[in-house]
């Protein structure tokens, strides 16, 4: 087997995978699509992606979180759906994508300004 085998692979796995769009249906909110989508857009730069910065960016990017549900409890039904991981072998504890490829089948497919706007929509929707 060579490089360009598995690459063609992950490439035909990123451009047409059924499986990552029945798990991104299967998410059920845009809130925890945008949390998902945070983890990926963050976990690639120098902070380390915790919950207290996936509070502060649902705060700057202005998505209301309902207070009657954590961001601890989206947090966790990511994790059981198997689509984060909880990396528990720094100081603090810090989310990553748990699907690699599902990671870049997100930025191929779904649009980071369109689903901001799900999210903030859907957030304002619940507080009312």
């Amino acid at each position: 087997m060579t490089t360009r085998i598995v690459e063609a692979a992950a490439y035909e796995m990123i451009t047409d995978n059924e499986h990552f769009q029945t798990l991104w249906d299967y998410m059920e909110t845009d809130r925890r699509r945008f949390l998902f989508f945070l983890i990926d857009r963050y976990g690639v730069g120098p902070d380390r992606v915790n919950v207290e910065l996936l509070e502060s960016k649902f705060d700057e990017y202005g998505v209301i979180r309902n207070r009657q549900e954590s961001l601890g409890d989206d947090l966790d039904f990511l994790r059981e759906l198997e689509v984060i991981e909880l990396n528990k072998s720094a100081l603090l504890p810090t989310y990553q994508i748990g699907i690699p490829l599902m990671a870049h089948w997100l930025r191929k497919h779904k649009d980071w300004e369109d689903l901001q706007r799900r999210a903030i929509r859907e957030g304002k929707d619940a507080a009312v």
